[in-house]
């Protein structure tokens, strides 16, 4: 099985790309090893979907996409899209979602759960963790 970490909606607010890049495969290995993943079956990936403050589009060093934020019908086929080839290529494939807006989370577990295994750690990771510190309180 292989592990991708798709990163999304903290791009609207990093500097530059290879930050959000570079933050994420930083934040791996670690995670995974306690999993036992090992990390040369991950890979971190960005989705680039533009980004609204003006400031970041008008910035010379920006090096994202200067467009505004693709939202809505058009935002979900990006994900079909994306779903879909990733599917064809590594079909056991596990997708962690990271840093999506939670509606958007939300949207998209409720839409590939049945379809591709994925997460998202920011609610389910959260949740696993409190419950597992619940769990481990009420059986002392």
């Amino acid at each position: 099985m292989r592990l991708f970490t798709v990163a999304g909606r903290r791009l609207a607010y990093a500097n530059s790309q290879q930050r959000q890049c570079e933050a994420t495969a930083q934040r791996a290995p670690s995670s995974y090893c306690c999993a036992g993943i090992h990390p040369a079956t991950t890979l971190p990936i960005v989705l680039e979907v533009g980004t609204n403050p003006p400031a970041l589009l008008d910035a010379p060093l920006h090096l994202e996409w200067r467009y505004e934020r693709v939202r809505g019908e058009e935002y979900d086929a990006f994900i079909e899209q994306f779903v879909t080839a990733v599917e064809k290529v590594f079909p056991n494939v596990l997708l962690q979602w990271e840093d999506f807006a939670k509606d958007d989370t939300r949207r998209i577990l409720d839409r590939y759960r049945d379809r591709i295994l994925s997460f998202n750690d920011d609610i389910q990771g959260a949740v696993a963790i409190t419950l597992a510190g619940w769990l481990a309180a009420v059986q002392r």
